[in-house]
């Protein structure tokens, strides 16, 4: 999908996620970190499977560490990036690179390594407070659904019909 539609008119970059920002603080994760006391707390986090090309599109900054590329793929050790909000509120004083996070019982096939902190993206609505948000590679998960960010030089409703046909073009049951 990324491939195709980086070859319509206009279009600088693609990226896919499970969540477009502004959206909802919602599809969230309880996470623990590997090492650290736990207490039972519930640490609800934003979680996003996104793609290399996500980032860039969106024009979010790096921080610290590194973005995704196409080398994190399922088979691979799983990797996953964090925005500042969660780096603030967990790894205060701290280097979160290299810390290893996983869901709330750290069953081993929920454990990732962070590689990367992001510049806090606006997940939920504009008047809300940025949420911490665990950011996993796409291309280490298998979801089922997905949404396509597209930034362009030229007006989107003209990119928009052409985006959807090409789309349709790959397969016809997409939403």
């Amino acid at each position: 999908i990324e491939r195709r539609v980086l070859t319509l008119p206009g279009v600088q970059s693609v990226g896919l996620t499970t969540n477009l920002p502004v959206q909802c603080n919602c599809n969230t994760d309880w996470i623990r970190i590997v090492g650290k006391p736990f207490h039972g707390e519930h640490n609800e986090v934003n979680e996003r499977d996104v793609s290399p090309g996500y980032f860039p599109t969106l024009k979010a900054r790096l921080v610290r560490g590194r973005l995704f590329n196409e080398t994190d793929v399922k088979g691979k050790p799983q990797v996953m990036l964090i925005n500042e909000a969660l780096a603030r509120k967990y790894f205060p004083g701290e280097d979160p690179i290299g810390q290893k996070v996983g869901q709330g019982d750290l069953k081993a096939e929920s454990i990732r390594e962070i590689v990367g902190v992001v510049g806090d993206v606006r997940e939920g609505a504009l008047d809300a407070d940025i949420w911490p948000a665990e950011y996993e590679a796409l291309n280490q998960q298998f979801d089922s659904y997905f949404a396509v960010a597209v930034r362009t030089e030229q007006d989107e409703r003209t990119l928009l019909p052409l985006l959807v046909k090409t789309l349709r073009q790959i397969d016809p049951h997409l939403d």
